[in-house]
């Protein structure tokens, strides 16, 4: 049973997405908690980086959580925007670039 210390709202969300669609078994998601509480990464990027999920399941969940449309590549600007306002290292950290 998954421990709701163990992961903050948003991982108990992308927890039951993945579960209730099938994605991760609970014994996955057991593992995948207690490294997220040994390593304090996001669950989800946690689970991509063990294989459990793809980055398009990732995708998807995150869409579906936010209830945000998904971007596509075309629709992104051909030049950075305020690339002089926003340092490199801040949109490395993010994974902007």
């Amino acid at each position: 049973m998954m421990d709701s210390r163990a992961a903050p709202a948003g991982g108990d969300r992308v927890a039951a997405w993945l579960l209730s669609g099938g994605k991760i078994k609970p014994e996955e998601l057991e593992r995948a908690l207690e490294l997220q509480a040994e390593k304090g990464v996001a669950l989800g990027v946690l689970l991509a980086q063990l294989g459990l999920v793809s980055d398009q399941d990732l995708v998807q969940i995150y869409q579906t959580l936010t209830d945000c449309p998904l971007v596509k590549d075309e629709e992104f600007p051909s030049a950075p925007l305020y690339e002089s306002e926003l340092p490199a290292r801040f949109l490395k950290e993010n994974y902007a670039l």
